[in-house]
């Protein structure tokens, strides 16, 4: 049986037998290795004796590298089904072709659910313009990638803030087959900008309010003394009273206190000076919550459901 030569080694010394039940043919080397092949035999001649040819190749680096593209192929599969961010492949309408585990996720539609749907279903309706916008550009070839912050609405009716990177793949004469959107949930982020919003707009409106009262303070304080030691004696206790107010706040986070303390606390730097003419009583236990704009709103107590305090000066 006659055996073809590759560039760098010679078959001559190989025998060639079946070893597989698909059919497939490995050669033996002369060190007892094995080592893929491709056979093709062809019969030549007629009679009592009939002949064959044989042609052997070695495929050793072509087994190699489809095994290598399916490495490839299972380790993109699973960093596509197991990422932490949602990845979707949207044909030009918009409508889901391929979706990970993760959009499902940040959704709560199933994938089959998904692969009915397009991404304009689970868009907010107040930013799907400017993403679809967007979008049709680039399926006309027009942009190649964008990004964006938007939200989707959940399957439950609740929104998600997104990060959005949206790219495109096309075909060998450049027109656009499909579009990739990669998008990861930054809903936690939002929470914590707004929340830090607050604490700014509530620091600026304390603050205010806080130069208001020392200034009444100082003006009151200073009005009554009979004497500069007895003003300065008088102003010192009354700005210390103030600070305690401040510790009611801080002391539950700037979220919420008892009303009865906060005003308590509050009224002491107007106290005359070694008198107790201000009373406080009402709802001790009804807690005080703050809106985006400072301002302190009582909440129904256990002593009073209307949750008021009542000063008597």
């Amino acid at each position: 049986m006659p055996f073809s030569a590759s560039a760098d080694r010679l078959y001559t010394s190989r025998s060639v037998r079946r070893v597989t039940p698909e059919g497939h043919s490995n050669g033996i080397d002369t060190d007892g290795s094995r080592f893929p092949v491709e056979l093709a035999i062809s019969p030549i001649g007629s009679g009592d004796r009939p002949r064959f040819t044989a042609y052997l190749r070695d495929i050793t680096l072509r087994k190699q590298a489809e095994a290598a593209q399916r490495e490839s192929e299972q380790r993109l599969r699973s960093t596509y089904e197991h990422a932490f961010t949602s990845i979707a492949e949207v044909d030009a309408g918009g409508r889901f072709l391929r979706v990970n585990e993760q959009l499902s996720i940040i959704t709560g539609y199933s994938r089959d659910e998904l692969l009915q749907m397009t991404f304009i279903d689970i868009t907010h309706p107040d930013d799907l313009r400017m993403d679809l916008d967007q979008f049709r550009r680039q399926m006309a070839g027009e942009i190649e990638a964008y990004t964006l912050e938007k939200r989707y609405v959940h399957r439950d009716g609740h929104s998600i803030w997104i990060e959005l990177s949206a790219s495109r793949v096309d075909d060998v004469n450049g027109r656009p087959l499909y579009g990739i959107r990669v998008a990861r949930d930054i809903t936690g982020r939002k929470r914590a900008e707004e929340h830090q919003r607050l604490l700014i707009n509530e620091l600026n409106h304390r603050v205010k309010n806080t130069l208001t009262t020392v200034q009444s303070i100082v003006f009151q304080t200073l009005r009554n003394a009979p004497t500069p030691e007895d003003a300065q004696t008088a102003l010192a206790s009354r700005l210390i009273a103030l600070s305690k107010a401040h510790d009611v706040l801080t002391r539950e986070s700037w979220e919420a206190a008892s009303l009865h303390q906060i005003v308590a606390e509050a009224m002491e730097p107007f106290r005359a000076y070694g008198e107790n003419r201000i009373k406080v009583w009402g709802a001790s236990g009804s807690p005080a919550t703050l809106n985006g704009a400072g301002d302190c709103h009582g909440a129904p107590g256990t002593s009073d459901e209307r949750g008021e305090v009542w000063i008597s000066l």
